[in-house]
């Protein structure tokens, strides 16, 4: 059991990497969506969807090895907690159980920090694309519009008019 617990601090060190380097990723795509860089968006993206391939890889095996504690323990694998595991650990092993629980803690309260940034600033830019589309939408025409040579097309056209051309 002991062993196990201890397979369990080392899995739970590796998530708390896996989510540092999360949180870089998502300040550099954050920092790359509001400079309007779609490059360096896409490749965060692309980098973001490889840590969460390794993190669900590590979320199966933490589950796997959370079904064998609690069956260790006699326990429903629900109920199964750092802090239940804590309690039933011996001291150098105990701490180091509350201290992910303390680390995890802080960077899921980051992850859902910065997660919510992203979210104000996607909703920021749908509005101010929508606005910018209802603004072009005023500059359209739809009257005849004379040619450089000075005449008419033949067909009404509608569009913002650029040279002769809508």
């Amino acid at each position: 059991m002991v062993r196990r617990m201890r397979e369990m601090t080392g899995l739970l060190r590796a998530v708390a990497g896996l989510y540092e380097e999360l949180l870089a990723v998502m300040g550099r795509e954050r920092q790359a969506l509001i400079r309007f860089q779609s490059v360096e968006a896409a490749a965060a993206a692309a980098e973001k969807e490889k840590l969460l391939r390794r993190m669900e890889g590590l979320e199966g095996q933490r589950l796997t090895l959370v079904d064998v504690l609690a069956r260790d323990l006699g326990v429903p694998a629900a109920a199964l907690t750092l802090e239940f595991m804590a309690q039933h650990a011996p001291e150098p092993l105990s701490g180091e159980l509350r201290r992910c629980r303390e680390l995890l803690g802080r960077l899921v309260g980051r992850l859902r920090e910065e997660n919510r940034r992203s979210n104000a600033l996607c909703c920021n830019a749908v509005e101010l694309l929508q606005g910018a589309y209802r603004l072009l939408q005023g500059f359209m025409v739809n009257v005849p519009v004379y040619h450089c040579g000075g005449g008419f097309h033949a067909a009404r056209l509608s569009g913002k008019m650029v040279r002769d051309e809508a």
